[in-house]
Parts: C-alpha cells; sequence; structure tokens
C-alpha cells in the first residue's frame, strides 16, 4: 500500500472514530494523515474542527492557520479562525478576519452577526447595534443577533430592550439555551419577582440538574425573605453537588438569615474546606464571629479575607473594628488607614480612626478625623457625641457647648447626644469638683512640706 493510499485510509478512520466520539484517536489520525500530506487543506480544516470539540482552540487556530495558506478566501475557515480568536481573547484579531470575510462575500450574515458579540465586548455598542442592523437586512430571523445585541444592551442598564431582543429571540427559537435565565435575570432587576421565577423555572426544565439556576432561584427566594423555598433550593443543589461550595455557602447565608448562626457558620467552615479561596466567603465568616463575640476567631478569618483580597474595603473595616474590640490599637489604626488610602470618602473610617486616636490620648489627631468624618456626612452623630466629649477632656467646655447645642441642631432627635445634654451639668459639676479637689489636695500637700 503506497503512503497516499495509508492517508485517505487513515482520514475514513478517522471519520468513523469520530462518530463513535473517540476524539483523541480521531485527531491522532489525522495527523498521522498530515505527516504524509501536509498540503490537503480539508484534513487540516477537519483537524481544526475536530480541536475545537476538544476545546484546544489555539491549536485549532495554528490548524485553520495552515487550511487557508491553501484556501486562503474559504469564508467558513475564516469563520471558524475568528470565532477561535474570540474564545482565545484575540478580539480585535478576530474583527479583522470577519472585516475580510465581509469582503469576500457582503452577504455572509455571520460576518456581521459575530462582530456585534465582539464589539460589544470590546465595549463599543454603538458599532454592535450597526452590525445588529446589517445582519438584520440579510437574515431577519437569526436569533444569535437577538441574543448578541440583547447582552450589549444589558450591559447598558437598557432592559427593556434587551427583554424584547430576548423574547424575540424565543419567538424564533423557541429552546435557545439562556435565553430564559437572561429573562429572568432582566425581569428581577425589574423587580418583576413572578416573572422572574417563571423564566428561571422554565430554563430549569430544559436544563434540570443546572446547580447554578437553582442557586439563582434560591437567591431570589432569600431576597424576598422566602427563606423556606431558599433553603429548598439550595439543598436541592447540594442533592446534586455535595460538594459545591458556593451551594453551602448560600445556605449558610439563608440560616443565618433565618437567625441560626451556629448551622451558618457550620456551613461556612465547610465549604472553605472545599474551597478557601471562594470571594467574600473568609469575610462573612469573620463578620459572623464578631457578632458573636468570638473576637479572636473573627480576627483569623478577616486576616484570611485579606490576604486574598487586600483592598476589600468590607473586610478592612470589619479588621480594624475586631482589633479595636480586642484592644488592638495599633493594628486597628493601621486597618484604618489602609481602607482610607483605598476609598476616602467612608465616613466610618475616619472616625474609627479618630477612637484609635483618643485611645492613644492623641486628642488634636482624633478629633481632626472625626472632622472630616462630618465633611463627608454631616447628621453622623457618633463623630458628632466624639468631637463634643474630646472637648470636654480638653477642659474646652465653651467650644464643647457650642458643638452640642449644633449638634442638636443638626440631629435633634439623637439619643447620645441627648443624654450628653441631660447629663451636661452633672458632668460639669463632676469635673469642677474633680478638680478642685485636685486643688485643695495640692495645697494640703505644700503646706505639710513647710
Amino acid at each position: 500500500m503506497n503512503d497516499w493510499m495509508d492517508a485517505e485510509q487513515r482520514i475514513e478512520r478517522a471519520q468513523q472514530l469520530c462518530e463513535s466520539r473517540c476524539w483523541e484517536e480521531a485527531l491522532e489520525q489525522i495527523d498521522r494523515a498530515l505527516e504524509i500530506n501536509p498540503s490537503n487543506s480539508s484534513w487540516w480544516s477537519s483537524k481544526g474542527f475536530l480541536l475545537d470539540h476538544l476545546e484546544r482552540y489555539e491549536a485549532a487556530i495554528t490548524a485553520y492557520e495552515r487550511a487557508l495558506e491553501h484556501d486562503p478566501d474559504d469564508r467558513e475557515l475564516l469563520s471558524a479562525l475568528g470565532l477561535d480568536c474570540v474564545r482565545t481573547g484575540q478580539l480585535l484579531r478576530a474583527i479583522d478576519i470577519f472585516d475580510r470575510v465581509q469582503q469576500i462575500d457582503p452577504g455572509y450574515e455571520p460576518a456581521y452577526c459575530h462582530r456585534i458579540m465582539m464589539y460589544a465586548e470590546l465595549g463599543d455598542h454603538d458599532l454592535a447595534e450597526e452590525m445588529f442592523y446589517l445582519a438584520q437586512q440579510i437574515d431577519e430571523h437569526c436569533p444569535h443577533c437577538f441574543w448578541h445585541l440583547g447582552c450589549s444592551l444589558w450591559v447598558r442598564d437598557d432592559v427593556q430592550r434587551a427583554i424584547w431582543c430576548w423574547q424575540r429571540l424565543l419567538e424564533i427559537e423557541p429552546n435557545y439555551r439562556g435565553a430564559r435565565r437572561r429573562l429572568a435575570e432582566a425581569y428581577r432587576r425589574l423587580g418583576e419577582i413572578r416573572l422572574a421565577q417563571d423564566y428561571y423555572l422554565a430554563e430549569y426544565r430544559d436544563d434540570a440538574g443546572n446547580v447554578g439556576l437553582l442557586l439563582e432561584l434560591g437567591s431570589l427566594h432569600l431576597e424576598n425573605g422566602r427563606t423556606e423555598d431558599a433553603l429548598m433550593k439550595f439543598g436541592q443543589a447540594l442533592e446534586l453537588d455535595p460538594h459545591h461550595a458556593r451551594a453551602m455557602e448560600m445556605l449558610g447565608d439563608t440560616h443565618s438569615h433565618a437567625g441560626e448562626a451556629d448551622r451558618a457558620l457550620e456551613l461556612y467552615r465547610s465549604a472553605l474546606q472545599i474551597d478557601d479561596t471562594l470571594p467574600g466567603l473568609h469575610y462573612k465568616l469573620g463578620a459572623k464571629l464578631m457578632r458573636l463575640g468570638c473576637f479572636e476567631d473573627a480576627r483569623e478569618s478577616l486576616a484570611a479575607a485579606l490576604d486574598i483580597h487586600p483592598a476589600d474595603t468590607d473586610a478592612l473595616m470589619a479588621a480594624g473594628n475586631c482589633a479595636l474590640e480586642l484592644s488592638r490599637t495599633d493594628e486597628a489604626q493601621e486597618r484604618f488607614e489602609e481602607l482610607i488610602a483605598i476609598d476616602d470618602c467612608l465616613p466610618g473610617a475616619y472616625h474609627n480612626l479618630g477612637v484609635c486616636h483618643f485611645l492613644q490620648d492623641n486628642y488634636e489627631e482624633g478629633m481632626k478625623q472625626c472632622e472630616l468624618a462630618l465633611e463627608l456626612k454631616g447628621d453622623y452623630g457618633m463623630a458628632r457625641q466624639k468631637l463634643v466629649l474630646a472637648n470636654v477632656h480638653l477642659g474646652r467646655w465653651a467650644e464643647a457647648k457650642r458643638l452640642l447645642t449644633e449638634s442638636l441642631n443638626v440631629i435633634p432627635g439623637d439619643p447620645a447626644l441627648l443624654e450628653l445634654k441631660r447629663t451636661w451639668k452633672y458632668r460639669r459639676l463632676a469635673i469642677w469638683a474633680k478638680t478642685l479637689t485636685r486643688s485643695i489636695q495640692g495645697l494640703v500637700d505644700r503646706r505639710r512640706s513647710c
């Protein structure tokens, strides 16, 4: 048997193996055939399609490029190459490829359809819409065009038009995977809870066993106070995948919402054993432990959260507060300073940093931080209270009284400020009496020394 016949037989064998879903074996046969005849364009394209099926997109690109060396104007090959460039993040190259397809065949609708998605990914939504309308002139019933344009509109918060696109898509292709899920998300954003639930359930009927869908439906129930329904959906998700860390976390959220702190903590810890990089989970565990007064354990969890995401402002705030509870004032100060460096528009961070300075007897700096907090939030009662007390501590009674009067005009019903007003005279008399006692004692001591 000569080599050429051997190559042809290997290609036939590859086709049989593909029918049997033996993809790797089929690829091996195609490679052996190409070793014999590397100039066969159709074999290179077959290799590319097989590599696409195996999700080996970089290798598929190479195969399509070899095929195009022999047939540079094949629109199908160019389209396959363009899509693999999208899959590997080479969007600008993909656009150039589909521009070329348009030049070769201006009536080839996929050249426009795919560019809707690419321009949307690049944030050029005007060009995405332009591609949509050009595609519509060729084929007004392409479901992919409506899908891509709907995604572009969604990114722009044009929810109503996105809904129209996805509904039109379902009129054209009733079984289009993912369309009902996007409609559920859209109606959820609009507050149309019943419609959102209906679309989630419809999508789940077509994709039973999809854990992600169950989690979205469960979170919808949790948002709307339907705790029992949420527990059921998250429980179903864990039945399908007992080691799904995200499902455990969300089930923990539900138990936390129901006031079952111990069960929530158990689920959070179990989720971390499976995936200790799950975004936000260390923070949730730390925050829950803080509320239970377990500050040392909370400090450890919050430190882990910040190891993963050092710029997490929620975790930094909680870690600072936890350090204050543990009388680790220097550590707390460092956390709040980090927080302000990341976001200088958080009044609570300035107030808490001020508290750190007060605890270190640095009253002037503490008052400065409280004043910065009030510049951001004029009715911040705790910051105003701290300023009044700091001035009292420093013996600046007139300034303290002025601040108290001003603060009660700004927030007349603040309980802490009202309590300060109620005890004002007693507080001043007590300090006056303490000062007088010290003066008398000093006089007595001086007479004894004479």
